[in-house]
């Protein structure tokens, strides 16, 4: 997957998260919690892949999006 679509991703898979968090029925929130064990590990392979293709030479931005992605995970007490 192309870097642009990758951070595209992860910048919407932030925003949903933050929506979540605003959802008075938590019917969103309780949707990501069923799947959060999925995210969290998906991301932390991609975190790793990520890290390992910018040392090729490669852009660091998908680095900055996937951890931002993984920390957003974490501050919204998935």
């Amino acid at each position: 997957m192309p870097v642009f679509q990758s951070v595209q991703g992860m910048k919407v898979v932030c925003h949903e998260l933050a929506q979540s968090t605003d959802d008075p029925e938590r019917s969103a929130r309780d949707e990501l919690v069923r799947d959060a064990d999925t995210v969290v590990s998906r991301l932390a392979y991609k975190v790793a892949k990520t890290l390992e293709f910018s040392l090729t030479g490669a852009s660091s931005r998908s680095c900055k999006y996937v951890l931002n992605t993984l920390i957003q995970t974490f501050q919204n007490n998935y």
